[in-house]
């Protein structure tokens, strides 16, 4: 649903592995994600649903792969953005898609949060 005068980004992080390398593995990762949410039962409650649905098993978890925040690319979601747009048809549902970033250079935008509101044109 669109809302008058908003505007939507899309944060994109890389993500890198490694063995043997420094950082956490994917179940402290998971546990540290975890603990974030400590204080919103809902919250820790879808949390834990969607995590049931990947499948995410830690006694399956590789302890040795290490797993490392990248750089950051920030897009502006507006007209011409490759993008399912509603309404869609009846009988149209659950619908997923991937985005290929490649197809949204013109739409990327700078990283940093003041830069994209700056305080002058922000009425909140």
């Amino acid at each position: 649903m669109d809302i008058p005068n908003a505007r939507l980004f899309l944060r994109v992080q890389d993500v890198d592995t490694a063995f043997q390398g420094e950082g956490m593995n994917l179940a402290e990762h998971v546990d540290l994600t975890a603990g974030l949410l400590n204080e919103d039962v809902a919250a820790q409650d879808i949390w834990d649903q969607r995590l049931f649905c990947t499948g995410y098993d830690p006694d399956e978890v590789e302890e040795s792969r290490t797993w490392h925040l990248g750089s950051v690319r920030m897009f502006a979601v507006r007209e011409g953005f490759p993008r399912i747009i509603p309404p869609l048809s009846q009988g149209v549902e659950d619908v997923s898609y991937t985005i290929r970033l490649d197809a949204c250079v013109d739409f990327e935008r700078p990283t940093e949060v003041k830069k994209l509101f700056p305080e002058d044109k922000c009425h909140v």
